[in-house]
């Protein structure tokens, strides 16, 4: 969604502060943050996903959605191996099942990162 997309379709989620450009929306009307492994390890990736759960949670439109079920974060992963460590990392911390989290391997990230990180980026 763009943000102006963003704004009408959803204008109490927009908040100065709270980035506004990653968002889409599925067919069945749900709102999914876009977020991009930067090669993190999982357990602080899983922290980072809880921690933008959070902030949205403490917004009325955002909670609405997440008691709905119409609220999720898609975190692009380098690796099948990275997902399942990231699934496995969500676990203990107790993120509201009602928020749809979903890995999606990229796998032209693995060379990107790898790229990022000879050039000490």
């Amino acid at each position: 969604l763009s943000v102006k997309a963003l704004g009408e379709t959803y204008p109490g989620l927009l908040r100065r502060g709270l980035p506004a450009g990653n968002y889409a929306e599925d067919a069945e009307g749900r709102v999914f943050w876009i977020h991009v492994s930067h090669g993190a390890l999982a357990h602080n990736l899983a922290a980072k996903i809880k921690n933008i759960v959070r902030k949205r949670d403490a917004m009325r439109a955002f909670r609405d959605l997440i008691e709905t079920g119409k609220f999720g974060v898609v975190v692009a992963v380098p690796s099948a191996e990275v997902a399942t460590e990231f699934t496995a990392a969500l676990k203990p911390l107790k993120i509201d099942p009602r928020v749809h989290i979903r890995p999606v391997v990229v796998s032209q990230l693995a060379s990107l990162l790898l790229t990022r990180n000879r050039h000490g980026l």
